[in-house]
């Protein structure tokens, strides 16, 4: 009952937050000039010179005021999707859920040291926040379904902690969770923990308020 009743919120939350925007979602450029500060700490200058600069110039990075640069890794008007790398170690990916109505937008900041982990959040078409969550991703969901009690305790332990990056399949607007143990783990852990892996990645879409977990 009290989940069915998160899922009408949200998706009132949705409707209420987009009815005044047009249905055709704005532009990638005007999507990256406006991201709030919040999400991406650069000023409105450099934004400009990067677009500038990726458009007339063809140069994909300006320096983001800490010693280094952000650059443009992906960049698709069509899919309404870019990767951006904000330092050596960091990431963050855009990708608007154009297949729902109303429209919303899906952030993923991911740092990798060298494992990578991720956050997402979900904003509506004028960046107000959603109360959405990330779909749920557990050991379990990467483990063989007919594994021993030892076998499974075994594999939990090097699952533990759980590394997961989060990016999105543009072609069909989904979440992607990759399961990134084998840059946490030793080779010989890592190795070990192969037999008991069913897969290292799980596709997500949204779907009537929830994330619908699907087979890759």
């Amino acid at each position: 009952m009290k989940t069915a009743s998160l899922k009408h919120i949200l998706l009132l939350v949705l409707m209420v937050c987009s009815a005044s925007i047009v249905a055709k979602p704005p532009t990638l450029r005007k999507l990256f000039m406006s991201l709030p500060n919040t999400v991406l700490a650069l000023d409105s200058a450099h934004r400009s010179d990067l677009m500038a600069y990726y458009y007339d110039k063809k140069v994909d990075s300006v320096p983001n005021g800490m010693h280094g640069y952000i650059r443009i890794r992906t960049w698709d008007e069509n899919a309404h999707h870019f990767v951006l790398e904000t330092s050596k170690m960091g990431t963050l990916e855009l990708q608007v859920f154009t297949n729902e109505q109303p429209a919303f937008i899906a952030i993923s900041k991911t740092v990798c040291a060298p494992a990578c982990l991720s956050s997402l959040s979900f904003y509506a078409m004028n960046w107000e926040r959603l109360p959405m969550h990330a779909p749920t991703v557990q050991e379990n969901d990467f483990l063989k379904k007919d594994l021993s009690a030892d076998e499974l305790d075994f594999a939990t332990s090097w699952m533990t902690p759980l590394f997961i990056r989060f990016s999105f399949n543009s072609l069909q607007p989904s979440i992607i969770a990759t399961c990134d143990q084998k840059a946490f783990l030793s080779e010989n852990s890592w190795k070990n923990l192969q037999p008991y892996l069913k897969t290292t990645e799980l596709r997500f879409t949204f779907h009537q308020g929830q994330w619908i977990q699907h087979k890759l």
